[in-house]
């Protein structure tokens, strides 16, 4: 994922870069249209599945997973001009 920097956790370095990662996804987010901040928000903060985030926003399972498409795409292409290195990014 975009905040991802290997197995060495310990790493006073990388546990900055970690850190530095998180406050730009969260300012990013913040950024975003408010349908994608709820939809990420309950993908990844709550764990919801679609069809659970489905029946909360009032959409089919399907438009759901579209706009969670929209939404992670649109948070990706900004973290990559923040430059956060997204390649594994899902």
């Amino acid at each position: 994922s975009c905040l991802d920097l290997g197995d060495d956790s310990n790493n006073p370095e990388n546990e900055y870069l970690r850190d530095e990662n998180k406050i730009t996804v969260n300012r990013v987010m913040k950024t975003l249209k408010p349908e994608y901040q709820q939809i990420l928000h309950l993908m990844y903060f709550e764990e919801l599945s679609h069809k659970d985030i489905s029946i909360i926003i009032h959409k089919s399972v399907h438009a759901t997973q579209m706009l969670a498409s929209r939404a992670k795409q649109a948070l990706k292409t900004k973290l990559i001009k923040e430059g956060i290195n997204c390649e594994n990014y899902r």
